[in-house]
């Protein structure tokens, strides 16, 4: 996208190399100070793409050389709740910890072959994670920032603004 941008920037006459039409509203937008890089990234856009690349991530990877989504190692199983895979040690984690031992753990195959139908209808009801607290998905909007912010931003860094 920000490629795209730019090249579209540069094609506009001197006098519209500050303002050009938004590609989704095609209202006239005004260029940040930073230019293409100091524009807010579309959140639908970018939940779109992670989407698709976990979706080609699963399709191009055999059964037995899927990772574990917490250590790295070569998962055996997966948790149909978090959406994750596991290996041997992480899912007796996964299984010791309150929050999570009445989760549903199935094979390495059946997540897979689950995650693959989920992704591929493009309707993930999965939602991005905050980049300030990894943990969280993004599941407000913030009136006054104009930006999607988890749980934690709404009482952190967000805690006097409208959500």
């Amino acid at each position: 996208c920000k490629g795209c941008l730019e090249k579209f920037v540069l094609q506009q006459g001197d006098s519209e190399k500050h303002r050009f039409p938004c590609p989704t509203c095609r209202t006239q937008t005004v260029l940040p100070e930073g230019g293409v890089a100091g524009l807010k990234d579309n959140f639908f856009v970018v939940s779109l793409k992670d989407t698709l690349e976990a979706h080609k991530n699963l399709v191009g990877k055999e059964d037995d050389k899927v990772s574990c989504d917490l250590c790295e190692e070569v998962a055996c199983q997966g948790c149909v709740v978090c959406e994750e895979f596991l290996c041997d040690e992480c899912v007796r984690a996964h299984r010791r910890v309150k929050h999570t031992r009445d989760h549903e753990i199935v094979e390495v195959a059946e997540l897979k072959e689950q995650l693959i139908t989920k992704t591929s209808s493009v309707q993930s009801r999965s939602l991005p994670t905050c980049q300030k607290h990894e943990d969280e998905k993004l599941k407000f909007y913030c009136e006054a920032c104009k930006l999607p912010i988890c749980r934690d931003c709404t009482v952190l860094q967000h805690k006097d603004h409208k959500h």
